[in-house]
């Protein structure tokens, strides 16, 4: 797994600019949010506390159900609103049924 890949993705706004996820920052796997546009950083989970990247998502999905973890990560250049706002885009139609089943309960 690559630095600067998302292995997760919350909602995004392009109105208000907001977005989060999680990224590989090659030491763990580093929460993050964009509100307004401008970066916010989480917790970090550091990798030597998981068997596999399979693992983290097992346990974090226990303690965060509305999480869903992308199969294949997306890469990206750099951690900008702009960069996340392209690779959303690239998996829109994803996303959209993700969400939607959501919605349906």
């Amino acid at each position: 797994m690559a630095e600067n890949e998302i292995y997760t993705f919350g909602g995004i706004d392009i109105q208000i600019r907001s977005a989060s996820g999680y990224v590989d920052d090659g030491a763990g796997y580093a929460q993050f949010s964009f509100e307004g546009g401008v970066l916010q950083w989480g917790l970090i989970y550091p990798k030597k506390r998981y068997k596999n990247y399979e693992h983290f998502v097992g346990v974090l999905g226990k303690f965060n159900p509305y999480t869903f973890f992308l199969t294949e990560p997306i890469s990206i250049s750099g951690l900008t609103f702009e960069e996340i706002q392209k690779a959303y885009e690239s998996k829109k139609e994803m996303f959209d049924r993700h969400w939607e089943r959501l919605a349906a309960g």
